[in-house]
């Protein structure tokens, strides 16, 4: 490029023209791929990081989870909030997470110890909903 600029100051002929065009368009194209290989990065980052606050979340209802029936129907209802605000996030950055975190795998009805009757439902689609999410966070490329 340099040599180009240089014959651009002494004898010019349109083919120095083309070389510096095509020199200029060479070094646009390679900032560009650059820039948007940064760009995904710092965006894949960002929205592991925000998966993973969702994710810390849903262990905390998990590690929560009542053994008294009296208290059942209201961490249910928080269950039912972090799945909906968790896949309202993820609907937002990819509808194949979303739809990761949503499948059902079919698994067998399971009883969990220490977890009160009413809330075996809840805790189960909990703990799917939390291996879906662990899936996704482990492959961020794919998702986001």
């Amino acid at each position: 490029m340099l040599d180009t600029l240089r014959r651009l100051f002494s004898d010019v002929r349109p083919f120095e023209y083309l070389m510096l065009g095509v020199e200029v368009l060479v070094l646009l194209l390679i900032a560009y791929e650059v820039g948007s290989g940064i760009w995904h990065r710092f965006r894949r980052n960002r929205r592991s990081r925000r998966v993973h606050e969702f994710f810390s979340q849903g262990q905390m209802l998990q590690s929560g989870t009542p053994g008294d029936p009296a208290l059942v129907s209201q961490w249910l209802r928080q269950v039912e909030k972090w799945i909906i605000d968790t896949n309202g996030l993820l609907v937002r950055y990819s509808s194949q997470a979303s739809a990761s975190f949503l499948h059902n795998s079919g698994r067998a009805g399971m009883h969990y110890g220490g977890v009160a009757q009413d809330a075996q439902y809840g805790f189960a689609e909990l703990q799917e909903r939390l291996n879906n999410l662990r899936a996704i966070m482990e492959r961020p490329d794919v998702y986001f």
